[in-house]
């Protein structure tokens, strides 16, 4: 492996010095501080507009539980049309460390570019360090054929004089992807009892809940790909005891999956047939029955130096019946409106005309209360919005981590 080492001679000079180039980090998150501390040669500025240089980084998880992390380069100003993308491979089983370690590497790597074409070349040295044994390395033999597997088990029990509640989750997954081909197998169990004791009652709730999904997926070329999704569940909310599913499927990105991180807008199209048996009779009089239908999901997903927007509209019909259906849409947006502020807006909304599973039986006080049962509805939805308001000096280079707790703040007692 190549590695090169990028530094200046003196790194001190470089804090808040006008002649220094200005950047803006865009979705770094958790790395930012760790950046400014290593890379001191730049100023960080906190609005893009008065950036030089505009960096953004993105990453996806690849098929062995690694990240593919994805810098992208945008010169601004003098710099205008000077753009560039690096990306990098961190292993499943590297620390965090290695991780930022490697993304302030090639952070310097692409700035250099744009430090080439200002005075402060003079105080970059470049070190190469050349790989060790033969020149082409050899090509690694993975013996476990891609496959990747992980087992989450998770539980939580909580008591007070008048309440208890018991909670166990336990999540089962395996995949195998490769540029061809996308295998993924989920299994998951939950179980919940609370126990609620009034003056005149006890209260006893149980809830179980079983799920299995299969997704196999053929890519065809660069916008196309084509596969079969599987699933198998049970759950006592939604007075069913077995369902089973099948649906085979086609999808098409008008941008190449190539671009997938920075922007998406695909549309997956597909048939399903489904068996399912109830726990109770349903107010349509069926304890069985088989369903056909077709459902259609348009996504898209883009990110700008303004900000990021996502949103998804999934249309779902059934053949026995055109009025028996449901329409989903979910999306956001995170828009910096100007320095220092930015808007931050979600939402969910549902149209809900597909609940077969109704038991004809009522449900009792207690279970609408405690929420054992779905209840009839015809939507759903939800909303949450918020600004974030930053003012006072642009630049922002020095990292401080005193008394730092993370997001669980400080409790003076």
């Amino acid at each position: 492996q190549r590695q090169m080492c990028i530094r200046d001679r003196d790194s001190t000079i470089s804090i808040n010095n006008k002649k220094s180039l200005t950047i803006f980090l865009d979705e770094f998150r958790r790395y930012e501080n760790y950046v400014k501390k290593e890379v001191t040669f730049v100023n960080y500025v906190r609005d893009p507009k008065q950036a030089q240089v505009y960096v953004l980084f993105l990453s996806r998880e690849t098929g062995s539980g690694g990240r593919e992390n994805t810098l992208y380069f945008a010169g601004q100003k003098e710099f205008a049309g000077i753009n560039d993308t690096l990306s990098f491979i961190t292993k499943p089983l590297g620390t965090e460390d290695i991780r930022r370690r490697e993304l302030v590497k090639v952070l310097k790597i692409g700035l250099m570019k744009y430090i080439a074409r200002t005075p402060q070349r003079n105080n970059i040295i470049i070190n190469y360090k050349p790989s060790i044994g033969e020149e082409l390395p050899e090509e690694v033999k993975d013996k476990w054929n891609y496959w990747v597997f992980n087992i989450s088990p998770d539980f939580n029990y909580r008591a007070e004089e008048s309440y208890k509640n018991l909670e166990f989750n336990c999540r089962l997954s395996s995949n195998r992807i490769t540029e061809n081909w996308k295998i993924e197998l989920f299994y998951e169990n939950e179980y919940q009892e609370s126990e609620n004791v009034t003056p005149e009652k006890t209260y006893r709730t149980i809830r179980r809940t079983n799920t299995f999904q299969g997704l196999i997926v053929k890519s065809i070329n660069n916008n196309w790909s084509a596969g079969v999704d599987t699933r198998a569940n049970s759950s006592t909310r939604f007075n069913t005891r077995l369902s089973l599913s099948v649906a085979p499927a086609i999808e098409y990105n008008i941008f190449p999956y190539s671009q997938s991180t920075r922007r998406q807008l695909r549309f997956l199209l597909s048939l399903w047939a489904k068996n399912v048996q109830y726990n109770e009779e349903t107010i349509f009089y069926k304890k069985s029955e088989n369903l056909f239908g077709t459902s259609l999901r348009i996504s898209e997903s883009i990110y700008e130096k303004w900000g990021n927007i996502w949103s998804s509209l999934e249309g779902i019909l059934f053949f026995h019946d055109t009025g028996v259906n449901r329409l989903e849409f979910d999306g956001g947006i995170n828009y910096r409106i100007f320095e220092g502020l930015s808007l931050r807006i979600r939402g969910e909304i549902s149209l809900i005309h597909d609940q077969l599973f109704l038991p004809i039986k009522e449900s009792t006080p207690e279970e609408i209360l405690l929420r054992v049962r779905q209840l009839k509805t015809n939507w759903e939805y939800r909303i949450s919005f918020g600004f974030n308001y930053r003012f006072g000096s642009k630049y922002s280079n020095i990292v401080n981590p005193r008394f730092d707790r993370g997001r669980r703040g400080y409790r003076f007692r």
